[in-house]
């Protein structure tokens, strides 16, 4: 017993000091504002060269194509979700891999959303981060093999997830809305349900990171449903969930979006309120910025437990999200001023 604590204590202590390692490469302040300078795709990938994002770069004899880039990126966050997952034990893997399949699940949603909501192919590749079996060719194949939503939640491997969708899209036909919700409530209740496996330290620092993306992601469905004018017993039905749902289920009832973020300005949820006025999409990006902010704490202090990778993988994700909104911003020739209200890690 002695032998399996000591080594499960060495095999935390070597976690702990290569994720350490991994965080010291984590692009800073003055690495993004260099990248926001760039004024053009050369210039943006020479200030990539000196960072962790060397790998994903073209080759001299290659030309830059967004597409490989994209898969280079996967590639790379997978990749260090393995050297994490390296050191776990079978119980305590289960939390990151369930929030792979998170990540994998909201790349489903952008390709469904996009076609529900009958975006161009070409702007689909753009929102989409392709991580399989989501990927580029999945979203190629639903763009021109489906003639309905209904054909492409047929084409999703995972049987419960398609089984969900198909239940979905029998009880409320083709709404965003309820897709949304499906695939949110999937991916978290399996997150919810791997935290179980672990340790109570590790769990209790761990779940109330978790349960703030949800609360968060449940706020975004209630604002999305008022904006839709969705009856406010249908969208309370569909929300994620969550403990701390009482304290801003009752914006649900609010007529407009602006009634419902000043009605947060007395919660613990109250920077919402600063967000009157702005479009949804910013509303979104502004939301996601605060979860980092929050998260950030776990980075320092004690980080002799599992919070610490998952927060580092949490950021990550968003880094490279954040690169991928730059990138973007440059081909579309966007001002450096738009592309940051879009950004989520950058100044967090």
């Amino acid at each position: 017993m002695v032998k399996a604590l000591d080594a499960n204590a060495s095999r935390l202590g070597c976690l702990n000091a290569r994720v350490h390692a991994l965080k010291s490469r984590m692009l800073k302040l003055d690495d993004f504002k260099l990248l926001l300078k760039s004024s053009d795709i050369k210039s943006f990938l020479r200030s990539l060269e000196k960072s962790s994002y060397s790998s994903c770069l073209p080759t001299s004899e290659e030309e830059f194509s967004t597409i490989e880039f994209d898969k280079k990126l996967v590639n790379l966050l997978i990749k260090e979700i393995n050297i994490i997952l390296n050191y776990l034990n079978k119980n305590d893997r289960k939390p990151f891999i369930a929030l792979l399949n998170k990540w994998r699940h909201d790349s489903l949603r952008t390709i469904i959303l996009s076609i529900i909501n009958k975006v161009s192919k070409d702007i689909a590749l753009s929102l989409l981060l392709p991580i399989n079996p989501y990927s580029i060719e999945f979203l190629n194949y639903a763009y021109t093999s489906s003639r309905s939503i209904e054909d492409v939640i047929k084409l999703v491997p995972e049987y419960k997830l398609r089984y969900i969708l198909l239940d979905t899209f029998n009880k409320y036909g083709v709404s965003p809305l309820f897709f949304e919700s499906a695939i949110l409530s999937y991916s978290y209740n399996q997150i919810f349900t791997a935290l179980n496996s672990l340790r109570k330290i590790d769990k209790n620092l761990i779940f109330p990171i978790i349960q703030l993306d949800v609360d968060l992601s449940n706020i975004l469905l209630i604002l999305r449903g008022i904006a839709l004018k969705i009856d406010p017993k249908l969208i309370e039905s569909i929300l994620i969930p969550s403990v701390r749902k009482p304290s801003y289920i009752h914006i649900i009832e609010m007529k407009n979006i602006n009634m419902a973020l000043k009605a947060l300005s007395g919660s613990r949820y109250s920077f919402l309120a600063d967000l009157i006025d702005k479009p949804m999409n910013q509303i979104e990006y502004y939301i996601k910025k605060y979860f980092v902010k929050y998260i950030y704490r776990y980075l320092y202090g004690d980080t002799m437990n599992l919070s610490f990778p998952i927060t580092y993988l949490y950021i990550k994700y968003f880094e490279i999200m954040d690169i991928r909104t730059i990138m973007l911003g440059i081909l579309a020739e966007i001002s450096t001023d738009e592309v940051i209200n879009y950004l989520i890690a950058y100044q967090s």
